[in-house]
């Protein structure tokens, strides 16, 4: 996966280092102040992709000792990092387009509208295919990165309305676009922000998974509680700590056998699912409904 998520971040690099280049001589030439905050946010692309580049690269290392879950984290530290660049250039854009409201020398040049159409095709483009590798192989960093496409794609999008109606004569909607911009940047910002705080957290928040072990267990026979079946994400691996209750005529070594059974079982058939800790414990009620003991001690 990450060899095509390297892949995916070094086209979008380039073309990010080329339309951030193009927005803001643009901006600048054309005399408007939300291209050239359009250009400051597709810049800051450039820094959060090679932010992304290098937690790929990290999170692919294998365990060691100081790290025995693995490097995968590396990339909740990156979509932590591609939260903060949001927030930095929803500020920047904030100040851009509050001065442009005050400080007009006159309208924008229509050469301004064609560089906020070519960079919303652009951007989009890089969003969708950023977002399908991301969704593909379960990586935050990648997913968060899509989405400052997505929020570059809006910028651009609120650019090209401010522009048009700032040569129409409104020369305050080339600020007015520029806030806009700002605001949608900050709510994507803490967005992603609150997702990375989760999964630091252990939040339990991947409930097709919890189904999927409970869904397994339950079609072998095994009987878990629920309450006590806990998943932690690292990066696009999860692991998952549960207790199982078996008979209590297994010996300690039929109980293992049993345990080590259903934890290959369910890491083979749950792709995220890296590793289990199962937790064994005596069934106590041997004349339950769901006839364990006989799954237990007859099958096993």
């Amino acid at each position: 996966m990450n060899h095509l998520g390297i892949k995916v971040s070094m086209l979008t690099l380039v073309v990010n280092i080329v339309l951030a280049s193009f927005k803001l001589a643009t901006g600048f030439l054309g005399n408007s102040a939300a291209m050239i905050a359009d250009g400051v946010h597709t810049l800051s692309d450039v820094f959060t992709t090679i932010i992304v580049m290098i937690s790929l690269w990290v999170s692919r290392q294998p365990a060691d000792k100081e790290h025995p879950y693995g490097h995968g984290r590396a990339e909740s530290i990156a979509a932590k990092v591609l939260s903060l660049a949001l927030l930095t250039a929803s500020f920047t854009t904030f100040k851009t387009g509050v001065v442009n409201l005050f400080n007009r020398t006159g309208p924008p040049s229509t050469i301004t509208l064609y560089a906020a159409s070519i960079s919303i095709i652009s951007q989009e483009c890089m969003y969708h295919l950023t977002a399908w590798v991301g969704k593909k192989y379960n990586s935050q960093a990648l997913s968060a990165d899509a989405w400052h496409h997505r929020s570059d794609a809006l910028s651009s999008v609120g650019t090209l309305i401010g522009i048009f109606a700032a040569t129409r004569g409104l020369y305050f909607m080339d600020g007015v676009s520029a806030l806009l911009v700002a605001i949608l940047i900050f709510q994507m910002g803490i967005s992603i922000w609150k997702k990375t705080v989760d999964e630091l957290m252990d939040k339990q928040k991947d409930e097709s998974i919890r189904k999927m072990i409970i869904s397994i267990c339950t079609e072998k026979d095994i009987v878990i509680n629920e309450n006590l079946l806990r998943l932690r994400h690292y990066g696009n691996s999860v692991y998952a700590d549960m207790t199982m209750y078996a008979c209590p005529k297994l010996t300690v070594f039929q109980s293992h056998e049993l345990s080590e059974t259903i934890r290959l079982c369910l890491i083979n058939k749950i792709t995220p699912l890296k590793d289990v800790l199962i937790h064994v414990e005596p069934l106590e009620n041997e004349d339950s409904d769901l006839n364990s003991e006989n799954a237990m001690c007859t099958n096993h």
